[in-house]
């Protein structure tokens, strides 16, 4: 139709239309009422797409670093992904908790290290808890990242992590609440403030019992079958995408082959292990 493929350059358009339609196949009337329009369409925003992606890359070649700016309805990413790391730290915290937990309960570790490990696990979730409530008051709990099936996973990773725990509403709303009478939030208070009550102690030992129902081989679990691996993949899965979606969104950073996800935390486990030996 552009003149473009071998042989057409200077043939009349009533010839490359025949010989476009003789393609498909269909016959040229047909092609020119009903296809010709939406095929040039598609060719054109094809075009477009290539040439946008191209003017993208030397626009980020050539020019210097700078600050993310707001896009057109007006989204603060900076802004944005500074309220998701602050849902993101609580559970990246209550993820690599949850590994030493089951390490700890596998190895039959002494009661204090499991119970240690067990309260830092119910103040991280207490502190996840508030942060998505914070999250949703001031930013209407509306997920903006790069592309709408993130946005979607996001949310779907952020229910998961409150369902496949065993606690309820009920359960949730007291822990805000004796997080909230703790002097500055802080983990020593907070153990005092929860353990010092029957119902604290209980939800402690809910926890604990939840963690050591988990059977799986921990180098090979089994999500389909384990609700706490279930879980902890909702926790891996929000943590992939926040992490992912700000390298995309920060695009004054320069490609990088570091490894974005960090330490991981079996490894320091087991190598602060066989320090301690």
């Amino acid at each position: 139709m552009l003149a473009l493929a071998p042989g057409t350059r200077g043939s009349l358009l009533k010839r490359r239309r025949a010989i476009a339609a003789a393609q498909l196949p269909v016959n040229a009337e047909h092609f020119r009422k009903e296809l010709e329009p939406p095929l040039i369409q598609a060719v054109a925003d094809e075009i477009y797409a290539i040439d946008s992606a191209w003017r993208l890359r030397q626009s980020h070649r050539n020019a210097g670093e700078r600050r993310p700016v707001d896009t057109r309805i007006g989204v603060n990413w900076l802004e944005r992904h500074q309220a998701y790391r602050r849902i993101w730290t609580p559970i990246a915290a209550l993820r690599d908790d949850l590994i030493v937990l089951l390490e700890l309960l596998r190895s039959e570790a002494d009661w204090p290290d499991v119970a240690d490990r067990v309260m830092n696990q119910l103040w991280r979730y207490t502190q996840f808890l508030r942060e998505l409530d914070r999250f949703v008051d001031g930013m209407g709990g509306l997920w903006i990242l790069a592309d709408v099936e993130s946005e979607v996973a996001a949310a779907d990773a952020i229910r998961r992590i409150g369902w496949h725990v065993p606690f309820g509403e009920a359960d949730s709303s007291w822990l805000r609440l004796a997080l909230t009478e703790t002097p500055g939030e802080e983990l020593d208070p907070f153990i005092d403030q929860v353990v010092g009550v029957q119902r604290g102690k209980e939800m402690m030992a809910v926890w604990l019992d939840w963690a050591k129902a988990c059977g799986c081989d921990l180098d090979a679990p089994d999500p389909e079958r384990c609700e706490v691996h279930r879980w902890k993949g909702a926790c891996d899965e929000f943590i992939r995408l926040i992490d992912e979606d700000w390298y995309r969104i920060a695009d004054y950073y320069r490609t990088s082959a570091s490894d974005i996800h960090g330490v991981d935390i079996r490894e320091l486990w087991r190598h602060f292990g066989r320090a301690s030996e």
